[in-house]
Formats: structure tokens, C-alpha cells, sequence
């Protein structure tokens, strides 16, 4: 599904966006109560302002990476078509010096089927 589209990639971001927002608002909520209000429980504004503040830094994790995946799959475009290699005969990828097979058992260079039918081996 992110392949053809970052429609869910940006409702990640949309979501982390609220909920970074929402987290904020709340942590406002919890000072004001703080400052207010005489009666609050001992601890509550610690922990509660640690809560929003955990889960307002999730949020902007969130907002990052979806973010970045957003542009990683801009930068890779469209799919890339398949390439037929016709000759390779060493790799700076393989792990080996050996030739590849792309040519015979007798080092002759050839595309596609034999042109000689081979018989059982005896």
C-alpha cells in the first residue's frame, strides 16, 4: 500500500501532529491546576506532566520518521524497470573472482538457449 501512495504515511503525520498538540494543551492544563487550585494531590502534577511530556516527544518521533519515509520513497520514484545483463563477466558485488554464467563450459560468450541440442550424458 506505500508503494503507490503516502496517504497513511501522512495521516501518521497528522496524527502525531494532534497528539503533540493535544499533549501540549494538557500539560497547560496541568500547570493552570497547579497554580489554581489549592487542593491537588500530592505528586499528580509531576506525573502528570511527565506523561505529557513522554508523549509529547513520541509524537514528534513519529512526525520525524514518518516524515522521512514520506521523502525516501519521493526520492526512489517510480519502480525501476528491469534490466537484462547481457555480459558480465566479474562483479565488484561478488565475493568471488570467478567468472559469472553468462558464458559456456567452454568460455564462449552466450545470450539465451544453446544453439546445439545436448544429448543425455553418458
Amino acid at each position: 500500500m506505500l508503494n503507490s501512495t503516502s496517504v497513511p504515511l501522512r495521516a501518521a503525520t497528522m496524527v502525531a501532529v494532534t497528539a503533540s498538540g493535544v499533549s501540549l494543551i494538557y500539560s497547560l492544563y496541568v500547570v493552570l491546576t497547579y497554580l489554581l487550585l489549592s487542593n491537588v494531590a500530592r505528586g499528580w502534577t509531576t506525573l502528570s506532566l511527565q506523561i505529557s511530556g513522554m508523549m509529547f516527544l513520541f509524537s514528534i518521533v513519529l512526525l520525524l520518521l514518518s516524515e522521512y519515509l514520506i521523502h525516501i520513497s519521493r526520492a526512489m520514484g517510480s519502480p525501476r524497470r528491469f534490466v537484462a545483463i547481457s555480459r558480465e563477466l566479474r562483479s565488484p558485488q561478488s565475493r568471488t573472482a570467478a567468472r559469472l554464467n553468462v558464458v559456456d563450459a567452454d568460455g564462449n560468450f552466450t545470450v539465451g538457449a544453446p544453439t546445439h541440442a545436448e544429448g543425455p550424458r553418458p
